[in-house]
C-alpha cells in the first residue's frame, strides 16, 4: 500500500493500483496522483497498471490525475495501462478521446501482457 491509503501490488516488476470508488470518494485525486509518482519515481522504467474494476465513473480531475501519472511514466521511459473500465468510463475516455493517449485493455492479465 501507498502510505496505508490504496492498494498497490507488485508481480514481476509491475506495480498495480486497484483504484475503487470508496477511494476516489474519500481521497482526492490530487493526493493520489502525487502519491503514484511518488512511487513511480523510484524506479527506472516503471510499469504500472491501473484497475478501474470498482470504478463507476471519474471526475474531470481524476483524468488530470491520470495525465500527470501518464507524463510521468513517459518522462522515465515507462508504460502505463488502464484497464477494467466499465462501459461508462469507456465512453468517457473516448469522447475525450483519450483512448488515443492510454494504453486501454479489458483485463489485469491482458494489460500485464502488453508489457511483453
Amino acid at each position: 500500500m501507498a502510505d496505508g491509503t490504496f492498494p498497490i501490488t507488485i508481480e514481476d516488476g509491475i506495480h498495480i493500483v486497484k483504484l475503487c470508488e470508496c477511494i476516489l470518494q474519500n481521497m482526492p485525486p490530487e493526493q493520489i496522483g502525487p502519491e503514484i509518482v511518488q512511487i513511480i519515481d523510484k524506479i527506472n522504467d516503471p510499469k504500472l497498471i491501473i484497475s478501474f474494476e470498482e470504478v463507476e465513473h471519474l471526475s474531470s480531475a481524476s483524468l488530470g490525475m491520470l495525465l500527470m501519472i501518464n507524463n510521468s511514466i513517459a518522462n522515465r521511459q515507462g508504460q502505463l495501462v488502464l484497464c477494467c473500465m466499465n462501459r461508462r468510463v469507456t465512453d468517457l475516455f473516448d469522447l475525450t478521446k483519450l483512448t488515443m493517449k492510454f494504453t486501454i485493455t479489458k483485463t489485469v492479465d491482458d494489460a500485464t501482457a502488453s508489457f511483453a
